[in-house]
């Protein structure tokens, strides 16, 4: 049921104007198999014409870099 509601959010339209838009990495250590493996979640929030906050994208990935970011930004 989680997983449905994260889906549809990835696939609604956005807006076609926001305010701000903020970009960020929170990096997190997950336990898988008695293996400690660094893991980053990439976060696009944004602020609409109204105010409210709206994330736009949220994605798990491998330890950030540089290389990701240019490819999300373009």
């Amino acid at each position: 049921m989680v997983l449905n509601k994260v889906d549809n959010g990835q696939r609604r339209p956005l807006d076609s104007v926001y305010l701000i838009i903020f970009i960020g990495t929170m990096r997190f250590l997950v336990k898988e198999d008695q293996e400690i493996r660094k893991l980053a979640a990439y976060v696009f929030l944004a602020v609409d014409i109204d105010g409210h906050k709206d994330v736009i994208n949220l994605q798990i990935g491998e330890n950030e870099s540089n290389k990701y970011w240019l490819g999300a930004l373009k």
